[in-house]
């Protein structure tokens, strides 16, 4: 009515949308890691008033192993979904350009398959720990803060990485 007022109460929630999308890939010996539909979402309770931390999302996926003698070993089930816990990414914004730090991997249980040549003979471990590291790096965010990328080689293996921001 003309002349009253009235005062609303309402409960907001304001959180940052800046979220990273892209690939991860691990090429171990004689096997490999990748990682499709990679997603880190920020996470507002990790994050401090200088760092930006994110956590992961996304499916993995394991390749038959190859090992010393042809032996193959294949993995059931080779598909597994990321946990937000499998990893973590931070981001220091302060700097000039931003840097980045970061690990991910994932373990699942699994039906190992153990097929050895000449004669095929097969060897299944149910239940058998699948999965590995899929992200380890560090360094700049470049193309004016929109991109994260990089190589990390060590005597086990090669990850490759890229991630884009999307807001």
């Amino acid at each position: 009515y003309y002349g009253m007022s009235a005062l609303l109460v309402a409960n907001v929630t304001v959180t940052f949308g800046e979220r990273w999308v892209g690939t991860c890939s691990a090429e171990w010996i004689g096997g490999a890691l990748t990682v499709q539909n990679m997603t880190w979402d920020f996470d507002p309770a990790t994050s401090n008033g200088h760092d930006l931390f994110f956590r992961p999302s996304g499916t993995i996926t394991q390749t038959a192993l190859i090992l010393p003698g042809a032996i193959t070993v294949s993995y059931t089930p080779d598909t597994h979904e990321i946990e937000p816990s499998d990893g973590s990414l931070l981001i220091d914004p302060t700097t000039d350009p931003p840097t980045y730090s970061g690990g991910g991997g994932s373990f699942w249980e699994v039906n190992a398959c153990f097929i050895f040549p000449p004669e095929p003979g097969t060897v299944c471990i149910d239940p058998f720990t699948g999965g590995n590291g899929w992200f380890v790096g560090s360094g700049e965010v470049t193309n004016g803060g929109t991109t994260i990328e990089g190589t990390q080689t060590n005597a086990f293996g090669t990850i490759t990485y890229s991630f884009t921001k999307v807001r």
